[in-house]
Protein backbone atom coordinates (compact mmCIF):
# COMPACT_ATOMS: atom_id res chain seq x y z
CA UNK A 1 0.00 0.00 0.00
CA UNK A 2 2.92 2.26 0.72
CA UNK A 3 4.21 1.79 -2.90
CA UNK A 4 1.07 3.12 -4.41
CA UNK A 5 0.40 5.69 -1.65
CA UNK A 6 -2.34 3.92 -0.61
CA UNK A 7 -4.52 3.94 2.75
CA UNK A 8 -5.18 0.64 5.08
CA UNK A 9 -8.97 0.12 3.86
CA UNK A 10 -10.95 -1.87 6.81
CA UNK A 11 -13.26 -3.16 4.87
CA UNK A 12 -11.36 -5.07 2.47
CA UNK A 13 -10.84 -8.91 3.89
CA UNK A 14 -7.83 -10.54 1.80
CA UNK A 15 -7.89 -13.75 3.60
CA UNK A 16 -6.54 -16.58 1.54
CA UNK A 17 -5.40 -14.44 -1.27
CA UNK A 18 -2.25 -14.93 -3.16
CA UNK A 19 0.83 -12.21 -3.26
CA UNK A 20 0.00 -11.50 -7.08
CA UNK A 21 -3.56 -11.25 -6.21
CA UNK A 22 -3.01 -8.66 -3.47
CA UNK A 23 -0.52 -6.60 -5.69
CA UNK A 24 -3.42 -6.36 -8.34
CA UNK A 25 -5.81 -4.90 -6.07
CA UNK A 26 -3.41 -2.22 -5.14
CA UNK A 27 -2.30 -1.51 -8.82
CA UNK A 28 -5.88 -1.72 -10.05
CA UNK A 29 -7.22 0.98 -7.25
CA UNK A 30 -4.10 3.40 -7.99
CA UNK A 31 -5.05 3.09 -11.63
CA UNK A 32 -8.49 3.41 -11.37
CA UNK A 33 -8.80 6.31 -8.36
CA UNK A 34 -10.60 3.81 -6.01
CA UNK A 35 -10.69 2.32 -2.94
CA UNK A 36 -9.00 -1.18 -2.04
CA UNK A 37 -12.47 -2.72 -1.23
CA UNK A 38 -13.72 -1.41 -4.55
CA UNK A 39 -10.53 -2.44 -6.59
CA UNK A 40 -11.29 -6.12 -4.87
CA UNK A 41 -14.47 -6.63 -6.84
CA UNK A 42 -12.76 -6.84 -9.77
CA UNK A 43 -10.13 -10.04 -8.35
CA UNK A 44 -11.32 -13.38 -8.26
CA UNK A 45 -8.69 -15.21 -6.12
CA UNK A 46 -6.94 -18.63 -7.06
CA UNK A 47 -8.34 -20.25 -4.02
CA UNK A 48 -12.13 -19.50 -5.96
CA UNK A 49 -11.15 -19.65 -9.32
CA UNK A 50 -9.19 -23.39 -9.14
CA UNK A 51 -10.40 -24.15 -6.00
CA UNK A 52 -11.15 -27.72 -7.80
CA UNK A 53 -7.66 -27.94 -9.11
CA UNK A 54 -6.00 -27.20 -5.54
CA UNK A 55 -8.69 -29.31 -4.11
CA UNK A 56 -7.46 -32.22 -6.16
CA UNK A 57 -3.60 -31.58 -5.66
CA UNK A 58 -4.19 -31.17 -1.32
CA UNK A 59 -5.77 -35.14 -1.84
CA UNK A 60 -3.03 -36.21 -3.69
CA UNK A 61 -0.37 -35.01 -1.13
CA UNK A 62 -1.93 -36.30 1.74
CA UNK A 63 0.12 -38.62 3.54
CA UNK A 64 2.59 -38.57 1.27
CA UNK A 65 4.56 -35.09 2.08
CA UNK A 66 5.61 -33.48 5.44
CA UNK A 67 3.42 -30.45 6.06
CA UNK A 68 4.40 -26.85 5.97
CA UNK A 69 1.96 -26.08 8.84
CA UNK A 70 2.84 -28.35 11.52
CA UNK A 71 4.61 -31.61 12.68
CA UNK A 72 4.56 -34.42 10.65
CA UNK A 73 3.27 -36.02 7.54
CA UNK A 74 0.09 -33.60 5.64
CA UNK A 75 -3.32 -35.04 6.24
CA UNK A 76 -5.85 -33.24 4.40
CA UNK A 77 -9.84 -33.40 4.95
CA UNK A 78 -12.63 -31.38 2.56
CA UNK A 79 -13.24 -29.24 5.56
CA UNK A 80 -9.58 -27.68 5.37
CA UNK A 81 -9.81 -26.77 1.64
CA UNK A 82 -12.86 -24.72 2.24
CA UNK A 83 -12.32 -21.12 1.34
CA UNK A 84 -12.57 -18.57 4.28
CA UNK A 85 -13.39 -14.72 4.51
CA UNK A 86 -13.67 -12.86 1.57
CA UNK A 87 -12.94 -16.19 -1.04
CA UNK A 88 -15.92 -17.78 0.76
CA UNK A 89 -18.34 -15.01 -0.05
CA UNK A 90 -17.22 -14.64 -3.36
CA UNK A 91 -17.58 -18.36 -4.00
CA UNK A 92 -20.93 -18.07 -2.15
CA UNK A 93 -21.70 -15.78 -5.02
CA UNK A 94 -20.95 -17.63 -8.11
Amino acid sequence: MDKWNLERDFDLNDEGWTGAEIQTCCELADELGLSLADAARYIVPVAVSASEQIESLRQGASGKFLSASFDGVYSHTRQDAAPTGRALALHEEL
